[in-house]
C-alpha cells in the first residue's frame, strides 16, 4: 500500500491566506522526506469554509521546484466546461509534467451543483461535458497533431496542442468516486479510483472488488493505458500521546462542523445565532451517511449515533442534534477507521483496515478541523519515524518468501 496526502488547502483564522500556502508548501516539502509518496490537491471554487484551492496548477508550478520525488496529483481537475477547456487542461497538466520531470497525475471529476451553477454550468451537463473532455485530452497527449473533434460540447479543428509531457504516452489518469456507481464507471474507462467519501472503509469491499475484475476489460478506454489502483481519503492525526490525541480529534469534527455551519449562515459567530435548519447540517449529514453505511455492513449502531436517530434527526430542535453530538464517541470513529488518529500503534492499526479492504494508496487528509500548521508536521514527522516504516519493513520481509514460493 502506498502512502499520499490530500490537501483542501483550508483557511482557518488567525492563518491568513498567504500564511495557509506558504505553510503547506513547507508541509509538503517535509512529508516527501517522511516517505510519502503522493499529494493530492483539490480544485474548488466558493467554498471559502473548506477550501481555498481555486487554482492548484498554479499551487504546483511552486511546489513541482520544492520537491524531487513525490509524485503531484492533480485532486481532481473539473472537466466540464467552463470550469476548464480540454485543450486548456492538456496544456496545463503537460507543463506540470515537463516541470517536474514526470510526477504528475491527472485525477478528473465534476464538482457540485453550487459550484457548477456559479459557473453558468448546468449540472445535468456534467456527466457528458466530463465524458466528452476526458475522451480529447489523451488524443492531444498522444499525436503530435491533434487530428479535431466535432463532439456535442466541443468543436475543435486540427492543431497541433504543446508542450506534450515528460510521461509516456502520458500522466496516469483518475477519477473521483464519490458514489458507488462511479466505481463501475472508472472501470469502464479504464481509469483510477479517487474514493473521496470513504466513511467506514469496509463498504467499499464490495466496490473495489468489482472494480478490480472489470478494469481490466474497459468498455470505453478512455487512455493509452489502464490505471487499475484505487486510493480512499482519510482524516488523519498523529500524536505521541494516543489518549490526548483521540481527545483532540473529537474537538477538531466539533470545530469543522461549527466553523462550515456558520460560515453557511453568512458568518455567526456562535451556534446560537444559527437558524434551526443550518446548525448542524453537515453533522446530520455525516450522521445519516454513518447509519446508511452500518446498515450496508448489518452492523449495530453504536450508542450516539442511536440517540441522534430516535432524538437529533434534522428538522426537529436544534438541542437534540446538539445532544447527540455530546455523546459522539471518538473512540468509535478511530476503531471503525472513519478517522485515522492516536499514537503510530492506533494509526497503524486504522492503516490495515484500509489494506486489507484493497485500497492500494491511502491518502492521509491532514488539514481539517483546525489541526495546526505545527500539529500536521508532526503529524508527518510520526508517520515517517514509526508508520510508514512499518509497512515497508513488513512487506520487504516477506518479499523473500514470496519469492521462494512463487519461483521468481
Amino acid at each position: 500500500m502506498k502512502f499520499g496526502i490530500l490537501y483542501e488547502l483550508r483557511v482557518v483564522p488567525p492563518v491568513t491566506e498567504q500564511q495557509a500556502y506558504h505553510n503547506v508548501l513547507e508541509e509538503i516539502a517535509f512529508a516527501e522526506e517522511m516517505g510519502f509518496e503522493y499529494v493530492w490537491m483539490v480544485e474548488h471554487h466558493f467554498t471559502a469554509a473548506d477550501s481555498h484551492s481555486s487554482a492548484p496548477e498554479v499551487f504546483y508550478g511552486a511546489l513541482s521546484q520544492r520537491t524531487s520525488k513525490i509524485r503531484i496529483g492533480h485532486g481532481v481537475v473539473l472537466l466540464p466546461s467552463p470550469f476548464n477547456h480540454p485543450i486548456r487542461v492538456a496544456e496545463r497538466v503537460a507543463a506540470l509534467d515537463i516541470l517536474s520531470n514526470g510526477r504528475v497525475d491527472f485525477g478528473t471529476g465534476r464538482s457540485s451543483p453550487y459550484e457548477q451553477l456559479g459557473f453558468d454550468i448546468d449540472p445535468g451537463d456534467t456527466r457528458p461535458m466530463w465524458e466528452e473532455s476526458l475522451s480529447i485530452i489523451p488524443k492531444m497527449w498522444t499525436n503530435e497533431v491533434f487530428p479535431g473533434h466535432e463532439g456535442k460540447y466541443f468543436k475543435i479543428p486540427p492543431r497541433m496542442v504543446v508542450p506534450k509531457p515528460v510521461q509516456k504516452p502520458h500522466p496516469p489518469i483518475w477519477m473521483a468516486c464519490a458514489q458507488p456507481e462511479s466505481f463501475d464507471v472508472a472501470a469502464s474507462k479504464g481509469v483510477g479510483v479517487l474514493a473521496f467519501a470513504t466513511g467506514v472503509p469496509q463498504r467499499l469491499i464490495k466496490h473495489i472488488n468489482r472494480y478490480k475484475d472489470n478494469v481490466q476489460r474497459p468498455t470505453d478506454q478512455a487512455g493509452s493505458f489502464i490505471n487499475s489502483q484505487v486510493a480512499a481519503f482519510v482524516q488523519t492525526m498523529c500524536g505521541e500521546d494516543d489518549k490526548q490525541t483521540r481527545e483532540f480529534i473529537g474537538e477538531a469534527y466539533k470545530r469543522s462542523f461549527d466553523r462550515r455551519n456558520q460560515i453557511a449562515s453568512g458568518g455567526a459567530i456562535s451556534s446560537s445565532e444559527i437558524p434551526n435548519a443550518q446548525y448542524g447540517q453537515d453533522l446530520s449529514d455525516f450522521y445519516e451517511q454513518y447509519a446508511k453505511q452500518l446498515d450496508e455492513l448489518g452492523r449495530p449502531y453504536p450508542d450516539f449515533l442511536r440517540y441522534y436517530l430516535e432524538s437529533g434527526r434534522r428538522g426537529k430542535d436544534i438541542r437534540g442534534l446538539t445532544a447527540a453530538y455530546q455523546q459522539l464517541d471518538v473512540n468509535q470513529l478511530v476503531d471503525d477507521a472513519i478517522v485515522i488518529g492516536g499514537d503510530p500503534e492506533s494509526c497503524i492499526r486504522g492503516l490495515k483496515i484500509y489494506e486489507e479492504c484493497g485500497v492500494d494508496q491511502v491518502l492521509i487528509q491532514p488539514d481539517w478541523g483546525g489541526i495546526s500548521h505545527e500539529q500536521i508536521m508532526e503529524t508527518y514527522r510520526l508517520f515517517g519515524k514509526h508508520v510508514i516504516p512499518h509497512f515497508r519493513q513488513r512487506d520487504a520481509a516477506a518479499a523473500p518468501a514470496a519469492a521462494a514460493v512463487t519461483g521468481d
